[in-house]
Protein backbone atom coordinates (compact mmCIF):
# COMPACT_ATOMS: atom_id res chain seq x y z
CA UNK A 1 0.00 0.00 0.00
CA UNK A 2 1.26 3.45 -0.84
CA UNK A 3 2.16 5.65 2.06
CA UNK A 4 1.71 9.38 2.21
CA UNK A 5 5.32 9.98 1.14
CA UNK A 6 4.74 8.12 -2.12
CA UNK A 7 1.48 9.94 -2.75
CA UNK A 8 3.04 13.33 -2.05
CA UNK A 9 6.12 12.62 -4.17
CA UNK A 10 3.90 11.40 -7.02
CA UNK A 11 2.18 14.81 -7.01
CA UNK A 12 5.56 16.52 -7.38
CA UNK A 13 6.60 14.18 -10.20
CA UNK A 14 3.29 14.82 -11.95
CA UNK A 15 4.04 18.55 -11.78
CA UNK A 16 7.45 17.81 -13.29
CA UNK A 17 5.87 15.85 -16.15
CA UNK A 18 3.38 18.63 -16.79
CA UNK A 19 6.26 21.09 -17.06
CA UNK A 20 8.10 18.81 -19.48
CA UNK A 21 4.96 18.36 -21.57
CA UNK A 22 4.60 22.13 -21.79
CA UNK A 23 8.22 22.96 -22.55
CA UNK A 24 9.47 20.04 -24.59
CA UNK A 25 7.65 21.08 -27.78
CA UNK A 26 9.02 24.63 -27.34
CA UNK A 27 12.61 23.44 -26.91
CA UNK A 28 12.54 20.51 -29.31
CA UNK A 29 13.90 17.97 -26.81
CA UNK A 30 17.26 19.78 -26.89
CA UNK A 31 18.43 17.76 -23.89
CA UNK A 32 18.73 14.78 -26.25
CA UNK A 33 21.47 16.57 -28.21
CA UNK A 34 23.53 17.56 -25.16
CA UNK A 35 26.41 15.49 -23.87
CA UNK A 36 26.83 14.49 -20.24
CA UNK A 37 28.90 17.58 -19.47
CA UNK A 38 26.24 19.90 -20.83
CA UNK A 39 23.49 18.06 -19.01
CA UNK A 40 25.45 18.17 -15.76
CA UNK A 41 26.00 21.89 -16.36
CA UNK A 42 22.24 22.35 -16.59
CA UNK A 43 21.77 20.55 -13.27
CA UNK A 44 24.55 22.56 -11.65
CA UNK A 45 23.30 25.90 -13.01
CA UNK A 46 19.75 25.25 -11.84
CA UNK A 47 20.99 24.19 -8.39
CA UNK A 48 23.10 27.33 -8.09
CA UNK A 49 20.09 29.44 -9.04
CA UNK A 50 18.06 27.80 -6.31
CA UNK A 51 20.90 28.22 -3.83
CA UNK A 52 21.15 31.93 -4.69
CA UNK A 53 17.41 32.44 -4.29
CA UNK A 54 17.43 30.56 -0.99
CA UNK A 55 20.33 32.53 0.50
CA UNK A 56 20.07 35.94 -1.12
CA UNK A 57 16.41 36.69 -1.76
CA UNK A 58 13.16 36.63 0.12
CA UNK A 59 11.58 34.13 -2.24
CA UNK A 60 12.14 30.86 -3.98
CA UNK A 61 10.78 30.20 -7.45
CA UNK A 62 9.39 26.72 -6.92
CA UNK A 63 9.40 26.10 -10.67
CA UNK A 64 13.22 26.13 -10.41
CA UNK A 65 12.91 23.10 -8.12
CA UNK A 66 10.78 21.28 -10.68
CA UNK A 67 13.31 22.20 -13.36
CA UNK A 68 16.11 20.76 -11.23
CA UNK A 69 14.26 17.47 -10.91
CA UNK A 70 13.67 17.41 -14.67
CA UNK A 71 17.26 18.28 -15.58
CA UNK A 72 18.44 15.58 -13.19
CA UNK A 73 16.10 13.08 -14.85
CA UNK A 74 17.47 14.01 -18.29
CA UNK A 75 21.01 13.55 -16.95
CA UNK A 76 20.07 10.11 -15.58
CA UNK A 77 18.46 9.13 -18.89
CA UNK A 78 21.66 10.05 -20.73
CA UNK A 79 23.77 8.12 -18.22
CA UNK A 80 21.63 5.04 -18.69
CA UNK A 81 21.89 5.33 -22.47
CA UNK A 82 25.68 5.74 -22.21
CA UNK A 83 25.88 2.41 -20.34
CA UNK A 84 24.32 0.54 -23.27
Amino acid sequence: MEGSSVVEARRVFEECLTLIADRDPKYGSMWRTEDLGELFGNVSRKFKGIEYQWKETEGLDKEFLLDLINYTAFFLLRLRNADK
